[in-house]
Parts: structure tokens; C-alpha cells; sequence
């Protein structure tokens, strides 16, 4: 019986030791995010033109560790793809070359998205806020950076779909004849999940669901070109 668990508590080990080593890795990151929080601050700012406030006596320190700990998730992301694919890869990725293309690969896609609402996506949705009344806004600092990271690190994971799709087609639960037939009801949820996380108007909503679309069809035609290579070498 010893030896029938011996797997799953060396699996328990491991995942315990990543998670620590990714806890420090985000550790060092928010103490430097925490040294230069008043420049991060102000590029966090800059896209809504307008000072912020803080309405309790421990708001400001509260949005301190909220920029400090969310600067060193981020940056820390990287290292926490590193884990997450070094746990999960035995038996999928041979080689430290592959292992190493799907981090890259990964981090690429979550920075990708992160940079697309902070720079693009956010000022038309701030532009949409701001115009649909005429009252001069005061804008709470914890209220807007509760919604600044959800949406930051949300867009980094919608933008590792294809990375998902292709995963879930090598492990056999997906295949690209059940992603080619079920795309219009894809593409009908996506619509739908953008149409309720965005404001509405149909701006917004198309430069969300457009993204997504698009992530959809990259991951197809990953999982495509994996089945016709996996076709040939057979």
C-alpha cells in the first residue's frame, strides 16, 4: 500500500515545491513593485486622465500591496508557466527545447493580451464611461484597480486559448472535426461572453469578441496542423 502512494505524494512534493518557488519568485517582484509603486501608479493612471481618491483611512495602503503583489504576479508569470508546464508536461513534451518553446509561447500570448486591453481596449472603454454623463468622475483607486487587474490578467488567459485548444486536441478530448462543427456555437459565446463583459455598445463588443474569434481559429489551425504531422509520421 506504501508503494501505491509513494506517486501521489511525490506529485504532492513536487507541486508544493513549484508552488513555493513561484510564492518567492512573486515575493521579490512585489518588494521591487513596491520600491517603484509610485511610478507604476502613474502609468496605471494614466488612461483615465482624472486623479484618483481613496475614501478610508487605510485605502492608500491597501492600493500599495494591490500594485505591488499584482506587479509581481505579473511579472512572475513567466515563472509560473515554467511550473505549471514542467508539472504537467511528463509524457506530453519530451525535451527541454519544447518544454521551453510552450513557456515562451505562453508568457508571449499572456503579455499579448494583458497589453492589448491596457492599451487599446481600456481607453475606449474608459472614453465610453466617461461620455455617457455629464458629472465630472472621482474615481475610488481600489475600485479601479480591482477592475484593472481582473480584466488585465482575464485578457492574458483568453489570449493562451489557442494553447488550450491545442492541449486539449493532443490529449484526445477535443478534435478538430468537433471544433469545426461546433464553431458557430463557439463563435455564438463568444459573442455572448463579450456582449456581457463589455459596455453596451457594439464598439466595445467587437473589439473584444474580434480578438477571440480570432484566438479560436489560430488554436483550430494549431490542432489541424498537429493532426496532419501526427498523420504523416504514422
Amino acid at each position: 500500500m506504501g508503494n501505491e502512494e509513494t506517486p501521489l505524494f511525490y506529485h504532492l512534493e513536487e507541486l508544493r515545491r513549484r508552488i513555493f518557488y513561484s510564492l518567492g519568485f512573486i515575493f521579490i517582484f512585489s518588494v521591487l513593485g513596491y520600491v517603484f509603486n509610485g511610478k507604476l501608479l502613474e502609468i496605471l493612471s494614466a488612461p483615465l486622465k482624472t486623479p484618483l481618491i481613496y475614501l478610508t483611512p487605510y485605502g492608500g495602503v491597501l492600493a500599495v500591496l494591490k500594485i505591488s503583489v499584482s506587479f509581481g504576479v505579473l511579472c512572475s508569470v513567466p515563472v509560473l508557466f515554467h511550473h505549471l508546464w514542467q508539472f504537467v508536461s511528463p509524457g506530453l513534451y519530451p525535451g527541454e527545447r519544447k518544454l521551453f518553446l510552450w513557456v515562451f509561447v505562453s508568457s508571449l500570448f499572456f503579455f499579448l493580451g494583458a497589453g492589448f486591453f491596457f492599451f487599446l481596449f481600456l481607453p475606449l472603454l474608459l472614453k465610453f464611461f466617461f461620455s455617457v454623463t455629464p458629472l465630472t468622475p472621482q474615481i475610488e483607486i481600489n475600485q479601479y484597480l480591482g477592475f484593472l487587474i481582473l480584466f488585465v490578467f482575464l485578457f492574458g488567459l483568453i489570449f493562451n486559448v489557442p494553447l488550450l485548444i491545442f492541449l486539449l486536441v493532443k490529449l484526445g478530448i477535443l478534435s478538430p472535426e468537433s471544433l469545426t462543427e461546433k464553431r458557430p456555437l463557439c463563435y455564438l459565446g463568444i459573442f455572448v461572453f463579450s456582449a456581457v463583459l463589455t459596455p453596451p455598445d457594439v464598439i466595445s463588443q467587437l473589439m473584444m469578441a474580434f480578438p477571440m474569434l480570432l484566438l479560436y481559429e489560430l488554436g483550430l489551425l494549431l490542432a489541424k496542423l498537429f493532426i496532419r504531422k501526427k498523420t504523416e509520421l504514422q
